[in-house]
């Protein structure tokens, strides 16, 4: 079976140890079996490789993983006409230790490569809505008195479709 490498530059950063591959319809690309990068937590790049549709990580030289990370769903929208947007909801979890992460990321073709055009990434996050024009994730808020385990409050955030940059933006707030 043939895998395929699939690199996503963020923040203008291109692994040297990577290469892109040829783009040209987002809804065939198969992330399930292949490497992808992101954007992780600080600024970091997160690197998974999914076989089918499973990302395994080890620490240490462990024999068993640290880390499962799953595709937990993946959906293709269109914000305009000529320009295709698929969003993968990937859920990793640490399975020697506590803690998970739900990561939201957007990839669309661009010039024959993959391109990064949205993510959100947070600890108990959840996917609200995905539609063309719009995405909503709910995120916890921890007060100082709660515990790790139980945030005590929600908070929703939107982002929205602009045209001008190709990008889910965060949405202005009245």
């Amino acid at each position: 079976m043939k895998r395929t490498l699939i690199t996503i530059v963020v923040f203008g950063f291109l692994p040297s140890i990577a290469r892109a591959a040829r783009c040209t319809d987002i809804a065939k690309v198969n992330f399930a079996d292949g490497t992808l990068a992101v954007a992780g937590i600080h600024q970091t790049m997160q690197i998974f490789h999914f076989h089918h549709g499973v990302s395994l990580e080890y620490e240490g030289g462990d024999k068993k993983p640290d880390w499962r990370t799953t595709i937990r769903h993946d959906v293709v929208v269109k914000p305009e006409a000529s320009r295709a947007v698929r969003f993968l909801t990937l859920f990793r979890n640490h399975l020697t230790g506590s803690g998970s992460w739900t990561y939201l990321v957007g990839l669309a073709c661009s010039g024959g490569h993959v391109q990064q055009v949205f993510q959100s990434a947070g600890v108990y996050m959840q996917v609200v809505k995905i539609s063309p024009m719009l995405v909503q994730v709910s995120m916890p808020v921890w007060k100082p008195a709660d515990p790790t385990c139980c945030p005590s409050e929600k908070k929703e955030v939107r982002y929205t479709w602009e045209a001008k940059t190709h990008r889910y933006v965060l949405a202005r707030t009245e």
